[in-house]
């Protein structure tokens, strides 16, 4: 059985770094993997980064 490795997320509010623990991490990771994959890319993603502006 092979364990994903751990996800390197960093969320930043206005500019600022934002601590998560490891739970946000990791579902934070599993939502946005879950989103990629419905796109049916041709090669798997190595990076992927999201940026939301409101």
């Amino acid at each position: 059985m092979s364990t994903k490795p751990e996800p390197d997320i960093t969320i930043k509010i206005n500019g600022q770094k934002i601590p998560i623990n490891e739970f946000v991490k990791t579902v934070t990771s599993n939502v946005i993997d879950g989103l990629i994959d419905s796109l049916k890319l041709d090669e798997a993603p190595r990076t992927i980064e999201i940026e939301l502006k409101r």
